[in-house]
């Protein structure tokens, strides 16, 4: 019974509780058919015999041995409750004694469910002639009210059994799903699952109590849902402030690297300077002795060449404590795009030249000048160019390529390298903060992040090709 459901044990109890009425009913009313067919039996025997006496009058009067033989194997053989009849004379003689199935008179009547009635034979209803016994059996009679009782008790059974599958079904069609449905529901809910709701047909009480449920399902449905978009609203406002604050942290650590590299490029150019200052004079003055015959003139090429170099070792150191500089401040200014990229390629050529990378740049336009802030642009563009070139120092064919083009509003810097792109994986964080795939001490992860940032303080755009079949990215600036 644990295992059953609630409809289930109320269809089993109303199986039992008509069971055991009927059963009862059945038996009072059985007792009382007993009780009945027993007084049925006894009038209906002494009927019997004094119908069998009226019979015997004449052949015992006349002493007609054959008729009484005659009328008693009549009775015996019509009357299926008559089992034996026994004719005396009026003083006991014995006339005529006769059993069906010629059994013992005195076995008969030790059977169950008989009955001896003896009455006198009167002739003309005045004169006793003789005496009658007969032995009537009550068996059938009692079968047949045993199978009454029987078929009675079966159809109870069957009743009962159908009122019990009507009643489970009719419960579990209106009682048991329904409750189903809100455990169901409850203990999704349980589960934090509030989208489930469940069906208001039940009748009655059950009906209202699910239409209850479902209104506080939607009610923390709701609740829910603003919930979760609260805390939507929290996480991106704190990713946003996250960000920030790792691009504040980014550019404080690039500002606070490349005070370093002032500092250092400040003392290099200070400690060179003298020198090459002392190597362009001396370049000098035994020029001055070539021209005055004192030095073969096929020495003056030479004296040249070092006076070349020379300026374009300060070059470079000048170039190199620009680059060094923290341009941030800087105001917008237009400043020459040819040598904008003309400084570019003396700080990164040393870089390409040591790694035998080739590097191509074309400038298919008519753009002369570029508005912005020079040295961060610089920056940025020294940035991709060393990064491609730490790409690609590994593979057999290796080139950087910087292109410059325009359309009506934008001028577009595109620096293209040899390499097959950039996985899809690295693509989705390569512009986030402190991101890198360079071994330690090889890479920050601050170039692409400050990168996007200065481009976009230019009211630009710093984008990855994806559709290009080699590594490209593009730098867009308004021409303004």
């Amino acid at each position: 019974m644990k295992n059953l459901s609630l409809s289930q044990r109320i269809s089993v109890y109303l199986f039992l509780v008509i069971c055991i009425s009927t059963f009862i009913l059945n038996s009072a009313f059985f007792v009382v058919l007993r009780s009945q067919s027993e007084d049925e039996f006894k009038v209906q025997t002494d009927e019997i015999l004094s119908n069998i006496s009226r019979y015997y009058q004449i052949p015992i009067w006349n002493l007609d041995f054959n008729a009484i033989s005659e009328v008693t194997d009549n009775w015996l053989q019509t009357r299926s409750g008559v089992l034996a009849i026994n004719i005396t004379d009026e003083v006991g003689g014995a006339i005529i004694q006769k059993t069906k199935g010629n059994q013992e008179f005195t076995g008969l009547s030790k059977q169950p469910h008989t009955l001896l009635r003896k009455g006198k034979i009167i002739h003309d209803e005045r004169q006793h002639i003789g005496n009658i016994e007969v032995l009537f059996s009550n068996a059938e009679r009692v079968e047949q009210n045993n199978l009454t009782y029987m078929k009675s008790i079966l159809v109870s059974l069957l009743f009962a059994l159908l009122v019990g599958l009507v009643s489970n079904h009719l419960l579990t069609l209106f009682v048991h799903r329904p409750l189903r449905n809100l455990i169901e529901g409850t203990q999704s809910a349980h589960n934090s699952n509030y989208t489930i709701r469940v069906p208001e047909n039940a009748p009655g009480e059950i009906g209202i109590l699910a239409a209850e449920f479902n209104k506080t399902m939607n009610q923390i449905e709701d609740r829910d849902r603003k919930l979760h978009q609260h805390n939507v609203e929290l996480e991106e406002i704190i990713r946003v402030r996250n960000l920030e604050l790792d691009k504040q942290r980014a550019t404080m650590i690039n500002s606070s690297r490349l005070a370093s590299l002032g500092e250092f490029s400040a003392g290099m150019s200070h400690e060179i300077n003298n020198p090459l200052a002392v190597i362009i004079g001396k370049a000098s003055i035994l020029r001055n002795f070539v021209s005055k015959g004192k030095i073969p003139t096929e020495f003056e090429i030479h004296f040249i060449k070092i006076t070349e170099m020379c300026d374009r070792i300060s070059k470079i150191i000048k170039n190199l404590r620009n680059f060094a500089r923290d341009g941030s401040n800087d105001p917008f200014d237009y400043f020459d795009i040819n040598r904008f990229f003309s400084d570019i390629g003396e700080l990164t050529r040393l870089k390409l030249d040591k790694k035998a990378i080739v590097f191509k740049f074309n400038n298919s336009t008519n753009v002369k000048q570029i508005y912005g802030k020079e040295i961060p642009l610089s920056q940025v563009i020294i940035n991709l160019i060393n990064n491609s070139a730490d790409a690609i120092e590994s593979l057999p064919e290796k080139w950087v390529e910087l292109t410059v083009d325009e359309d009506e509003k934008y001028v577009f810097f595109r620096l293209k390298d040899s390499g097959n792109g950039i996985p899809d994986d690295i693509q989705k964080k390569m512009m986030t903060p402190f991101f890198t795939t360079k071994v330690i001490g090889k890479g920050t992860g601050l170039g692409l992040s400050i990168s996007k940032g200065i481009i976009e303080e230019h009211k630009g755009e710093l984008t990855y090709n994806g559709e290009s079949y080699n590594t490209e990215f593009i730098i867009k600036l308004p021409k303004v």
